[in-house]
């Protein structure tokens, strides 16, 4: 499906396979960064998408037949109290900049109400998220990510250095620091057993346990097979670890881990995605454990999680992880919600069921 916009020279169009060539020499004008992985991580969401649209892909703009930006559209399945439906996360928005401030990421965001469709946006920056709101996304609410410190020396010696340079009172904090946060024991999990093993790929099991579970939560994206295997499994230009874990040979939950390379040498680690049984409290704790396993071994110095249902985060927070500032971009945002469902459902944050993994924060 095509949009013609009122200048003549503007072209706006869903994203093709054979686009694919513009895309890249538009990153080749418009991105600081590794371009080949850039172009990989484009490819893999815009053509491997197992609820790829023709007509509800990515949102290209042409200026004199030269990509000059994009729209990120990421159609997905899913539930409201057990029935299906589509949506789509709206995602990634860039422009070349030296066509910025010319209006055309308002032209991007006009052409999507094109579509009838039910919008959501997560992960969004400062500035993107002032322009989706004045042209009528709503915040639903705020949400407050999870954050664990496995290694608190590098961290504070960061901050420690911002402000002072006094190695003798460095020194002093950060054993303060270690002392403290050593202290801090993890509640262990005793009682039934609980089986975890690490997963290569996820099959049918994996689909019937989402659709077993997903009954305990108002509003989730799908989690089948299909999209665990394309968000975690084959995509190639990411890795994650993969783990289930088993009662009584009986699948009750998953997590998924990565790990990210940042500035000055600190390692961040990721929870991208977990679902458990609720009614197993004791798989959660199995599967912490495990996670804080990976996460040391790899070196990490802290990591993060978002998770949106009450009785999760009580456990993690049982197991170190608390509780970080809110972020004035930390919020979920709806748009076209006449299109949803439940319009009334998909305006309080509190029925969202979504982690990391949800749009296309661990894609790229």
């Amino acid at each position: 499906m095509n949009f013609q916009h009122d200048s003549s020279e503007i072209h706006i169009k869903r994203y093709e396979n054979q686009d694919l060539d513009s895309v890249k020499e538009f990153y080749e004008r418009s991105y600081q960064g590794d371009l080949g992985k850039k172009l990989e991580a484009f490819r893999w969401i815009s053509e491997n998408n197992p609820f790829r649209d023709p007509n509800n892909n990515y949102v290209l703009i042409f200026k004199s037949r030269e990509l000059v930006g994009y729209f990120g559209i990421m159609p997905v399945r899913f539930y409201l109290n057990g029935q299906s439906f589509m949506a789509i996360y709206g995602h990634e928005t860039l422009v070349d900049p030296s066509f910025r401030r010319q209006g055309l990421a308002t032209a991007l965001l006009n052409e999507i109400d094109h579509s009838g469709s039910f919008y959501i946006g997560l992960w969004y920056n400062e500035n993107l998220l002032r322009v989706l709101q004045r042209v009528g996304w709503k915040s639903v609410g705020h949400f407050r990510p999870l954050r664990k410190i496995f290694k608190v020396e590098n961290l504070l010696r960061l901050e420690i250095r911002k402000r002072i340079n006094n190695r003798i009172i460095e020194n002093v904090l950060i054993e303060l620091a270690r002392r403290y946060y050593g202290l801090k024991s993890e509640k262990k999990y005793e009682g039934e057993q609980y089986r975890v093993e690490a997963v290569k790929r996820f099959d049918g099991e994996y689909d019937g346990f989402f659709l077993r579970v997903t009954q305990n939560f108002k509003l989730i994206s799908d989690r089948t097979s299909q999209t665990l295997n394309w968000k975690y499994i084959d995509i190639p230009h990411r890795q994650f670890h993969s783990f289930c874990v088993r009662k009584n040979r009986i699948l009750v939950g998953y997590v998924v881990l990565g790990v990210e390379q940042q500035e000055n040498n600190i390692k961040k680690g990721i929870i991208a995605d977990l679902l458990i049984d609720p009614k197993e409290n004791g798989a959660l704790e199995s599967l912490l454990e495990a996670s804080g396993n990976v996460f040391i071994g790899e070196g990490v110095d802290f990591a993060v999680c978002q998770v949106s249902f009450p009785l999760f985060r009580t456990v993690m927070r049982a197991h170190g992880y608390h509780q970080g500032e809110r972020g004035k971009c930390d919020c979920l945002l709806i748009y076209n919600e006449k299109y949803s469902l439940d319009p009334e459902v998909v305006k309080d944050i509190n029925n969202w069921y979504f982690t990391y993994g949800d749009s296309d924060y661990t894609m790229w």
